[in-house]
């Protein structure tokens, strides 16, 4: 480090291995919430499954009715498959607009992921050109000291 800049104050040495250390809870805490997450998904799986064929077997009477009554079988088939269309279509239209919406929370306060990443794009520039330094106060130096330039010309 001294060889690059000997007025960069190095603080903290450690290894790499210690540094991934220090990322094991985060990375055994997003794990435990992927499981958490299967299994919710399991279980609302489970449930659809339990109302739809509590709903269905209810109805068996009134299909063999139907049928009976010179219905054809794509007829009934449409009977049974327009609510379960419905409930898919609900839950996937609900998940996309959460998506949409942690997308644009979680990755930039409006720009888009792929805004904020694409060459010659001025999302970039626009969130981090407008964030403020933080300070120890008025007056004091900033507590996060700027990155110095690694190429031998000193600090521009």
């Amino acid at each position: 480090m001294a060889a690059l800049d000997s007025n960069l104050p190095v603080t903290v040495l450690m290894p790499m291995a210690s540094l991934a250390r220090l990322n094991e809870p985060v990375a055994s805490l997003a794990v435990l919430s992927a499981a958490f997450a299967a299994a919710a998904a399991l279980l609302v799986a489970v449930g659809l499954y339990g109302v739809l064929a509590c709903s269905l077997a209810a109805r068996t009477r009134e299909f063999g009715l139907r049928l009976a009554l010179g219905a054809d079988a794509a007829q009934v088939q449409r009977m049974v498959l327009a609510p379960v269309a419905r409930v898919l279509l609900a839950g996937v239209a609900c998940q996309g607009l959460a998506a949409w919406g942690v997308e644009r929370g979680v990755m930039g306060y409006g720009d888009t992921a792929k805004e904020r990443y694409r060459p010659g794009s001025t999302a970039r520039a626009k969130t981090t050109a407008g964030a403020r330094r933080p300070s120890n106060g008025p007056g004091r130096a900033p507590a996060v000291t700027p990155p110095l330039s690694t190429n031998g010309a000193g600090s521009s």
